[in-house]
């Protein structure tokens, strides 16, 4: 039978397939790998400073609501650039992503990713 909403993977948003927006996608079936890297941009040791972060991701992943249709065919590049800063209430994230087909997304988003 058909599956639920509440049974559906959702996929899309900040390092989830970025340049889909949140939830965007969705299916029985899903899968994702990624690759973050982030540097940091001012100096580790000066007190009382907040710890700023450059990164990117490059991401493979998809959602399918049948698994034979799940190739590697299938498959959706995206990435995305980011800037960080480590503040008291959490990471803060301003960033833009990009996926296959010209899908193109900006974020910021306060708080830990997972």
């Amino acid at each position: 039978g058909e599956a639920g909403i509440q049974d559906l993977f959702l996929q899309g948003g900040f390092l989830n397939l970025s340049g889909y927006q949140s939830g965007q996608l969705s299916g029985q079936y899903a899968a994702l790998g990624e690759l973050i890297a982030m540097y940091r941009l001012n100096d580790a040791s000066a007190a009382f400073t907040l710890p700023i972060f450059a990164g990117g991701s490059l991401e493979l992943g998809g959602v399918w609501n049948d698994y034979r249709d799940v190739t590697l065919d299938s498959l959706i590049p995206a990435g995305s650039l980011f800037l960080g800063v480590d503040t008291w209430l959490g990471p803060f994230y301003l960033g833009a992503g990009y996926a296959e087909g010209g899908n193109a997304s900006l974020y910021m988003q306060l708080g830990k990713l997972f």
